[in-house]
């Protein structure tokens, strides 16, 4: 059985079983699968409609999927508004999977802010991200780190660096965050559910975990979007039973960020990645945070020879350390 033909028997059995209700598809990056889950949780929406759970965007691995039978049939399509010089082909982007929707289905563009708000993030820069042995990517670079490790820092040093004062000036925050939203401004005009104004009046509030990822804040706000172009008149907040938080990248708000937005944030407290993806098993702080960033410095080869191999002994520690935890003979405390 070929690949179209079991994803449309897979359809024909999810439209059965919701005979009743209309079909909705979400597409874009794994935002969605997030609003998926807050719209899945709301009794409203759930009471007409029925997602259907379709790839995400970078899951998708040929573009023949979107001429399935969920394309062709839903009644809904929300999508991430894609565009055309997207990572993954013309293919991909929303207005060539639109020709495969039929003519009276509902289309709803959500915001796309991936990769926008830098302004959060000055220590963020482009480069070849660190991964684990199985190529998964664990962090984005980070030049609070990168710059530390290369002028022989201690990590008690690196991690008091974050709350230091002055490494990022006022001005070049601002640059950044005008060039954001200016950014914003001018793509939600192809956007059903606009979203400048939220980010402004919301700027004091932890709104994205890392430049690529934002917190259910923003994701909430969507969702009552669509609700509200869908008509119904949303003023309450979601059920967040069984929501995913978008955390996997987490990366720390330094002091100038937090100051410039006064935005309510004790990084010694903060705890990171939740959800997962760590070199180590265990809660995440700070120091953590910086200890396991380190440890996969051995991949670049911009470092020198003594800290790539001080970063592989100290990755290999880990883990040593994760196979003692899974037979029960080490606990986190004794790291």
């Amino acid at each position: 059985m070929n690949l179209l033909k079991k994803n449309e028997n897979k359809y024909d059995e999810f439209k059965m079983e919701n005979s009743e209700k209309k079909i909705a598809i979400i597409y874009g990056n794994c935002h969605t699968t997030a609003i998926r889950q807050f719209l899945e949780n709301d009794d409203l929406f759930c009471a007409k409609y029925a997602i259907y759970p379709i790839k995400a965007i970078q899951e998708v691995n040929n573009p023949e999927y979107f001429k399935g039978a969920v394309f062709k049939n839903c009644d809904l399509f929300i999508h991430q508004s894609i565009q055309k010089n997207n990572r993954y082909g013309e293919e991909y982007s929303s207005e060539h999977v639109m020709k495969n929707l039929k003519k009276d289905c509902n289309v709803i563009a959500i915001p796309n802010i991936y990769h926008l708000p830098l302004c959060y993030f000055p220590q963020y820069r482009e480069g070849r991200e660190l991964k684990n042995i199985y190529s998964k990517t664990i962090f984005f670079r980070d030049n609070i780190i990168d710059e530390g490790v290369k002028s022989g820092f201690s990590i008690k040093t690196i991690v008091e660096d974050y709350s230091r004062q002055g490494r990022y000036s006022y001005k070049q925050i601002k640059e950044l965050y005008d060039r954001y939203i200016e950014r914003v401004t001018m793509r939600e005009k192809e956007w059903t559910i606009k979203i400048a104004a939220f980010l402004q009046e919301n700027k004091n509030n932890v709104l994205f975990y890392d430049p690529n990822h934002p917190t259910n804040i923003v994701i909430q706000y969507i969702c009552k979007g669509i609700l509200n172009e869908l008509g119904y008149k949303i003023n309450y907040d979601f059920n967040m039973n069984g929501v995913e938080i978008l955390d996997e990248y987490h990366m720390p708000l330094c002091r100038d960020v937090t100051d410039y937005f006064n935005i309510n944030y004790e990084l010694e407290n903060e705890t990171f990645r939740k959800s997962g993806n760590k070199i180590i098993r265990g809660p995440m702080r700070i120091e953590d945070y910086v200890k396991q960033y380190i440890s996969l410095l051995w991949q670049d080869k911009t470092f020198n020879r003594r800290i790539r191999t001080s970063a592989q002994g100290r990755y290999l520690l880990y883990q040593c350390i994760n196979m003692k935890r899974r037979t029960g003979g080490l606990k986190y405390n004794d790291l």
